[in-house]
């Protein structure tokens, strides 16, 4: 039976990169990318977006920024896992 726990490796590290803003923030007519780490702050200081759009963007920033941050232990809790796995049983 194979083994798909690397090849899902690819497919978490996919998820976490979707949830950035920077394509919503484009999508939106943002295009300032010289401070992206204050993006979000400035187009809530610009008035031109609504409340909730923003409190979405800022809750897709923190889950994106969590996913990256735990990303590095789920590998390092997959690979050792799968590593064990793969061996016969003695």
């Amino acid at each position: 039976m194979y083994n798909y726990s690397y090849a899902l490796l690819f497919l978490a590290w996919f998820q976490c990169h979707t949830a950035a803003t920077r394509f919503a923030t484009i999508c939106l007519g943002y295009r300032n990318n010289h401070n992206p780490r204050v993006a979000l702050a400035d187009m809530d200081k610009s008035g031109k977006y609504p409340s909730g759009l923003m409190a979405k963007l800022r809750r897709r920033e923190a889950a994106h920024q969590n996913c990256l941050e735990m990303f590095g232990i789920f590998v390092a809790a997959v690979v050792p896992t799968s590593a064990v796995r793969g061996r016969p049983q003695a």
